[in-house]
């Protein structure tokens, strides 16, 4: 069930925001002009901004109702869903043999499962075959991702039924960086919310920020190195590509 309190809450923030749109076409009108019902850019920042402290509200009181896995519990195999992989960090956490480099490795192995999902088979353009399909994905894939003009000229070529072998092995090597960053993120996104979830079903408030600490670690973030911050905070790997780790704490 969707927790009451914060579901007044959202409530509240879309009547607040309803009312201000149809006053303000309400004023155009009087005034001669075209209704206009579209918010504001500042009006759509911070109605993002509410959105996320109630969410993150939400987020906290679903999980509470999970807060500690019985003795039982920690000593079963069969469990399932939220449960299941709340146990398996649980003992990853709690394994004095698991360093970070080893939480790295356990992501990157992440990060190849993952990449599989993001394949495009070019093989069948090298055949001199253009599947629909595929060509639509590719398409989308440069919507996307920001694609240089080069690549964006192969793709039309391809469209075109102009193009060569090296454009296809350009293209191939675009798609294999690409897959790896969307994963890499994505991997980081898994990461920042399963710890998220096993400190609330440990009663952990808290953590702090580590970074690789090396020339890759974007300046916001190195300047969060060895910090204390609220897990209603930014958590480490949410950001694009974010590389950083939080260590669970308890504060007295």
């Amino acid at each position: 069930m969707f927790p009451v309190a914060q579901e007044n809450k959202l409530r509240l923030i879309f009547e607040f925001y309803t009312k201000k749109r149809v006053g303000r076409a309400k004023k155009a009108i009087n005034n001669g002009q075209l209704p206009l019902f579209e918010l504001t850019d500042d009006e759509k920042r911070n109605i993002i901004k509410e959105l996320t402290k109630v969410a993150i509200e939400v987020n906290l009181s679903t999980f509470e109702s999970w807060r500690t896995l019985t003795d039982e519990e920690l000593k079963r195999t069969d469990l399932t869903g939220a449960k299941y992989w709340i146990k398996k960090n649980y003992d990853l956490f709690n394994n004095t043999s698991v360093t970070s480099d080893k939480l790295m490795d356990i992501r990157q192995q992440r990060i190849t499962e993952t990449i599989k999902n993001y394949n495009r088979d070019l093989q069948v353009f090298k055949n001199g075959e253009v599947p629909k399909s595929t060509l639509e994905a590719l398409k989308q894939d440069i919507a996307n991702n920001r694609a240089s003009k080069e690549i964006k000229d192969i793709v039309k070529s391809i469209e075109n039924g102009t193009y060569s072998n090296t454009d296809i092995d350009k293209l191939q090597t675009w798609l294999n960086n690409r897959n790896e960053n969307l994963a890499r993120n994505e991997t980081g996104n898994l990461y920042a919310q399963e710890c998220k979830d096993l400190m609330i079903e440990n009663g952990i408030e808290h953590f702090v920020w580590h970074t690789m600490k090396d020339d890759r670690v974007r300046e916001s973030h190195a300047e969060r190195e060895g910090l204390v911050f609220s897990i209603n905070d930014e958590l480490p790997g949410e950001d694009f590509n974010c590389r950083c780790w939080a260590e669970p704490i308890r504060l007295n």
